[in-house]
């Protein structure tokens, strides 16, 4: 054939000077070319071209070897981004099988969508150092636009003590069990980091942000989230607090640090570390279908027995409800989910009038319970409370 691009020069000598040399043969060695090009016509995928912001993004580019020449080493692909910024970054470099000739293979590469938010364009080139010599390579690349929506949203806390919600001046158990979740939206970026979260704790006076509590410490503990529900747990135990107000603050961040509010979560609670049963009151009162028990504990210990008697205007005892064997007993303000309905221990219904009820309560080892008179008492006297029951 013609090789156009092939110039062969020789210089021939006889050291005799007898005769002109005579070339007969000219043989030419020559390593063979490759060329690769890629071929979206062999396969081309790009799963999802929109995604959320940490999501994995997948492709798949065929890749052909024009030549009958097998490529003499592994085949590399560079895959860079161009963000939305217009600055391009370099995403990996990944190695394949040599090629042989006239061959084709397909390239397959998942990255994350972490920090891409917005218009990007992927550009993807075969063998870009280059390794081994082509003919050309104008058919080594490849691009595609994606679009990556930016996480902005703020992740959500939530507190609870014992397992309970409570409100602003509560009472809790002087050495609660305080868990904290923080949910966030983003199904992909897992709040897998104790950095996550930020748990203090202070006296209600004191004007400091209070003691940072350490995870090292024992009484942190972080659970992380198991996507796609995304939702960490911090369980925080602090240590038996004295009596007084306290405040908790949480402050928590997403993977792409959006925080959880403009100030850090605060709840105020209060510690009384005597025993003491503030009040008992129905709710509501009257009522005509069904009341509910409403009453604060205090202390660290629950009590063994705590009963409410009902008793008619005339001092008969008509209902007996063991709040201890209906699980309804709790250290701190609760409100029962027990409902009594107005029947009487063999579910007979009530007449409409006035009853009185009295608690009946005894701690373990005969400790004592002091009635406290704070809030609510007025209305719970002496261990005594008036409901009215109108059909």
């Amino acid at each position: 054939g013609t090789y156009t691009d092939l110039l062969l020069e020789g210089h021939f000598q006889d050291p005799s000077g007898n005769a002109t040399p005579q070339l007969r043969y000219w043989y030419v060695l020559a390593q063979p070319f490759t060329d690769l090009a890629v071929d979206p016509a062999l396969r081309w995928t790009l799963r999802r071209d929109t995604v959320e912001e940490g999501e994995s993004l997948y492709v798949e580019l065929g890749l052909r070897n024009l030549l009958s020449a097998t490529t003499p080493d592994r085949v590399e692909v560079l895959f860079l981004v161009q963000k939305a910024s217009g600055e391009w970054d370099t995403l990996g470099w990944q190695q394949y099988r040599p090629l042989a000739g006239l061959d084709t293979m397909i390239i397959r590469y998942r990255f994350s969508s972490l920090g891409l938010g917005g218009a990007n364009r992927l550009r993807i080139i075969a063998n870009p150092k280059p390794l081994f010599g082509e003919r050309t390579f104008v058919n080594n690349r490849w691009e595609a636009g994606f679009y990556v929506g930016t996480d902005r949203i703020n992740p959500v806390v939530d507190v609870l003590f014992d397992g309970q919600r409570i409100q602003n001046g509560d009472l809790v158990a002087p050495q609660p069990i305080i868990t904290i979740e923080v949910k966030d939206e983003n199904r992909f970026l897992a709040l897998d980091d104790t950095a996550t979260v930020t748990v203090r704790l202070r006296k209600a006076d004191d004007r400091s942000l209070g003691e940072r509590i350490s995870y090292s410490s024992g009484r942190l503990r972080f659970f992380s989230a198991q996507l796609p529900d995304n939702r960490a747990r911090v369980e925080f135990r602090p240590d038996r607090l004295e009596n007084g107000e306290y405040i908790l603050s949480v402050e928590a961040f997403d993977k792409k640090r959006n925080r959880s509010g403009g100030q850090p979560y605060e709840v105020r609670f209060r510690i009384i570390n005597e025993n003491t049963l503030t009040y008992l009151i129905n709710y509501p009162n009257p009522f005509s279908t069904a009341t509910r028990f409403y009453y604060e504990l205090t202390g660290s210990v629950l009590p063994e027995v705590f009963q409410i008697h009902i008793y008619t205007i005339t001092g008969r005892l008509v209902k007996v409800i063991d709040l201890k064997a209906l699980g309804e007993v709790r250290l701190g303000r609760h409100l029962t989910t027990y409902a009594w309905d107005g029947t009487d221990e063999h579910g007979d219904r009530l007449a409409n009038g006035v009853y009185l009820y009295r608690t009946i309560v005894r701690m373990p080892g005969e400790a004592s319970l002091e009635r406290r008179e704070e809030g609510l008492s007025s209305y719970f006297k002496g261990g005594w409370g008036k409901m009215v029951l109108m059909r």
